[in-house]
């Protein structure tokens, strides 16, 4: 690779945050903007074959995992916070994985509801009768207004960072708070997607993520149990 010029061709949503992080980078639409190398590259290499060529040592993960994303600056407060608040997304759409990723609503709003914060759905396809469970079980405690999860990456990201922290399953919200250094309790099934580890509390990619393991397939409750410890001690900073 050395020497090559490299053009990153990515998903319309993710061009404006992409282009703001590798200002020295062309970035380009995959959708509208291919055209634009036709006959110019010799060749491409998916974004995931390529981290073969950047980590290769338990140091090399170091330096990936330190290195984090700037989000946009955020849009400002309507009002001043009088207490922490927290994203929260607590199922992944993705029809193979949902069926053991996805937290049961209820026992995600138990734990929720014992967190001495205020919250603001990062979810994507929350349904009428879940916003309605959820301002319910919550008091009212939670927004579903603040961050558009259908939205571009940068204006997620932005949402993302405005919080004083993310608790999410295993799904989009996780990887793109990691990847812009916003504390974040990651709550992982049994089996977990392959860049995780099978255990331990670190994530390896993401320095600000920490991860709370299934013992057994389709049982939260330790999960939950994990984490209901980790947040009754949460003061607003990360989750080490």
């Amino acid at each position: 690779m050395t020497g090559a010029q490299l053009i990153l061709a990515v998903d319309d949503r993710h061009v404006t945050a992409m282009r703001q992080n590798f200002a020295d980078t062309p970035v380009i639409s995959k959708s509208s903007d291919l055209g634009l190398i036709a006959g110019r590259v010799a060749g491409f290499l998916l974004a995931r074959d390529a981290l073969a060529e950047v980590v290769r040592s338990e140091s090399d993960f170091r330096m990936v995992a330190a290195q984090t994303f700037v989000a946009p600056p955020a849009l400002p407060q309507a009002q001043a916070r009088t207490r922490s608040v927290l994203a929260v997304a607590w199922k992944t759409t993705n029809r193979r994985q949902r069926r053991f990723r996805n937290l049961p609503i209820e026992a995600f709003a138990t734990l929720l509801a014992g967190v001495d914060a205020d919250f603001i759905s990062a979810q994507h396809g929350v349904t009428p009768a879940e916003k309605a469970f959820l301002a319910r079980r919550l008091a009212g405690r939670i927004r579903f207004d603040a961050i558009d999860p259908s939205g571009d990456l940068a204006s997620i990201a932005a949402g993302l960072a405005a919080c004083n922290g993310v608790v999410t399953v295993d799904n989009s919200v996780l990887h793109i708070a990691g990847a812009f250094g916003v504390p974040t309790l990651g709550l992982l099934a049994v089996p977990s997607y392959w860049a995780w580890p099978a255990a331990g509390p670190d994530s390896r990619w993401y320095a600000s993520v920490r991860l709370v393991h299934q013992r057994d397939p389709g049982r939260w409750s330790d999960v939950l149990t994990e984490a209901q410890a980790i947040l009754r001690d949460w003061r607003g900073g990360d989750f080490a």
